[in-house]
């Protein structure tokens, strides 16, 4: 029997290329200052048919914050994660 198997896990850590590929240009600063702070890029969630909201976490992995389209960060916005 075959087993299945989830398609959104993988093993292989996220491209962090094709994470900022996928950013605009106002993020892709904001998130090179925040980087120097420890803040990192952790993931992209990509609705159908929406735009795609970017996470960031800082450096301890405490705190979440969502980098808006404009630059902006946005630490009030609940941010549901799956372990």
């Amino acid at each position: 029997m075959m087993t299945r198997r989830e398609r959104r896990k993988s093993d292989a850590p996220p491209d962090d290329a094709a994470l900022r590929d996928a950013l605009t240009e106002a993020q892709l600063k904001t998130l090179q200052t925040l980087e120097p702070m420890g803040w990192t890029l952790e993931f992209l969630r990509q609705q159908l048919f929406q735009e795609a909201i970017a996470v960031v976490s800082d450096a301890e992995g405490t705190r979440r914050a969502v980098l808006e389209p404009n630059g902006m960060l946005n630490e009030n916005q609940e941010i549901p994660v799956r372990e």
